[in-house]
């Protein structure tokens, strides 16, 4: 009976020891941290937290943006941040300069041939809000100051017009140009050729330019600020 016992004893030990040592080298410690992970992806997917079904019932969120629609908004924001750069500049260069209206001058040398005033049309009164400046044909125009273009456009009977932003409120006029030579955005400086005059004046029969000076929207007459004379047109 003890010899039986044993042998079935050593039987065991001899196959426990096969055991240990086919397995031994799976109980290294560089695999114990797979273990480990194992573990715990299983206790996640079927322990308390209940993974497994979460994700079965995961769905994509559509309305999440994809890369290309976040890189498009961070375009969009930088070019929102540039352009508030851009006129943040520009309303230090506006306070920084402060224009001086004593600094007009006529806008070619000529005589002034219908003035600023009050007239009569049809029995109604009407403001001819600036001055008539005869002009031959072609005349070169200039900027009565400095300024930046605001407006360049044509108008009805095919002359053009152009507006100048002095600062501070203050804007001038140029009307009956035949051509023009800046572009609206343009700086320009006192002087400043803008355009030539054209054949037909602004409600006049002779040839002529009109020349009109705002102040805060408001037309005030321009012969009380370029009787310094005219610009010098090279």
């Amino acid at each position: 009976m003890k010899v039986g016992m044993q042998k079935r004893w050593l039987g065991v030990k001899k196959t426990a020891a096969r055991m240990w040592k086919a397995t031994s080298p799976l109980l290294k410690g560089k695999y114990w941290i797979a273990y480990i992970l194992s573990f715990t992806l299983g206790f996640y997917l079927f322990g308390p937290a209940r993974g497994y079904e979460r994700l079965k019932e995961w769905r994509p969120d559509v309305n999440q943006p994809t890369g290309v629609e976040s890189i498009e908004a961070l375009k969009k924001e930088i070019d929102a941040l540039k352009n508030d750069l851009r006129k943040m500049q520009s309303q230090d260069e506006v306070q920084e300069f402060r224009f001086d209206p004593k600094e007009f001058r006529s806008p070619l040398a000529g005589e002034v041939i219908k003035p600023f005033e009050w007239v009569n049309s049809g029995g109604s009164w009407k403001l001819h809000a600036g001055v008539d400046i005869a002009a031959p044909p072609g005349s070169k125009v200039a900027a009565a100051a400095d300024g930046t273009a605001v407006k360049v456009e044509e108008l009805v009977d095919g002359s053009f017009s152009v507006r100048i932003d002095h600062g501070n409120g203050w804007v001038s006029l140029y009307s009956n140009l035949s051509r023009v030579m800046i572009r609206e955005g343009d700086r320009v400086a006192r002087g400043f050729v803008l355009g030539t005059s054209g054949v037909s004046g602004y409600n006049s029969e002779e040839p002529c330019i009109h020349f009109a000076i705002y102040r805060d929207n408001q037309p005030v007459n321009p012969e009380e600020w370029i009787s310094g004379g005219s610009v010098l047109v090279e």
